[in-house]
């Protein structure tokens, strides 16, 4: 049951008016990150940038990091990292 169940229209408008100056004060609510959608590449909200990782072997290797996200330098990130490491294993 809410709290204005039996106020009336008018009554609510009244609360509104009083209190719109306290709502436009109010901070503007942070905009989340969208997911990535590629493996091992997440936001790290800690630092405030995008961390490219990769999995080789079952363990996480990191690739290095984005301030904006892009696609497609994350998955070549991925790749580089790849290539060194097949270099550095034979």
């Amino acid at each position: 049951m809410s709290l204005f169940y039996d106020w009336t229209p008018n009554e609510i408008a009244a609360m509104h008016r009083a209190t719109a100056k306290l709502r436009a004060k109010q901070p503007k609510e942070a905009k989340k990150p969208e997911p990535t959608g590629v493996r091992g590449c997440y936001y790290s909200t800690h630092q405030g940038v995008y961390l490219i990782n990769t999995y080789i072997e079952g363990k996480r290797v990191y690739c290095g990091l984005l301030h904006e996200w892009d696609t497609d330098k994350a998955y070549r990130m991925q790749y580089a990292t790849e290539q060194k490491f097949k270099k550095n294993t034979k």
